[in-house]
């Protein structure tokens, strides 16, 4: 699944790649017989590794965090895979209910061949990395902790970004995300 904007991140035994927003993921088959597996999908990613550093999940900012490292693993157009537009003045805007912003990605084999498909969704309050879809004969449970490692084996390297969600549902509310290289953006959701 080649496109001219994605970049291919490398684990072990996979390969990831956000998808450009609004793009169509292939589903995968996932064979209800396989009931470990299955369950191992309602786990969230970004707790797999034995890498967490619980003084970044336990600050405020851990969704913005998680964007500014997800920005840096995925460079150089991450950009292009969250739910958010470029405007003149060079914000990244964009709404959704609650707040969040949103990309959608996919697993490969080493072959490159489409195994799976997951996703990011991220408000103030938590950020939540989710498999959804996962073929026949491969370890959802192992392409979790890899996915996992490579987001916790480097935590201090992030990209500065900035993006802004506006929620309609609070009269246009903007939530702020991301990192300006100094500080962690964040908005409470009250």
């Amino acid at each position: 699944m080649k496109n001219d904007i994605s970049t291919l991140v490398y684990s072990q035994d996979f390969i990831f790649e956000f998808l450009p927003h609004n793009s169509e993921c292939k589903e995968v088959e996932i064979p209800t017989d396989l009931y470990e597996d299955t369950q191992m999908m309602l786990e969230n990613v970004l707790w797999m590794s034995d890498k967490v550093d619980t003084h970044i999940t336990d600050s405020d900012d851990f969704s913005s965090w998680v964007l500014a490292r997800l920005w840096y693993l995925f460079k150089p157009n991450f950009d292009k895979s969250l739910n958010v537009f470029p405007t003149e003045n060079n914000q990244y805007v964009g709404g959704q209910d609650s707040g969040s912003y949103i990309a959608d990605g996919i697993i490969m084999n080493l072959d490159k061949n489409l195994i799976g498909n997951f996703y990011v969704c991220a408000s103030s309050d938590y950020p939540d990395i989710r498999i959804t879809d996962f073929a026949f004969g491969f370890s959802v449970k192992e392409a979790l902790k890899q996915l996992s490692d490579l987001i916790w084996s480097e935590p201090n390297k992030i990209s500065k970004c900035h993006i802004i969600i506006k929620d309609p549902e609070q009269n246009s509310k903007k939530f702020h995300y991301g990192w300006d290289g100094e500080k962690f953006f964040y908005t409470p959701y009250k």
